[in-house]
């Protein structure tokens, strides 16, 4: 039972890594793809 609980516990931390992993890319892609949008359109000041 104990084993079990630690084997849950590793599951729930690695979901959670990805999760933040995964919000970071989101981020990056984001921020990629506004920068791209910039080149292309630039804003005149």
């Amino acid at each position: 039972m104990q084993q079990l609980l630690k084997e849950q516990n590793n599951l729930e931390a690695i979901t959670h890594s990805y999760k933040s992993q995964e919000l970071l890319i989101e981020n990056n892609l984001t921020e990629a793809l506004q920068v791209i949008e910039l080149a292309f359109n630039p804003k005149i000041s």
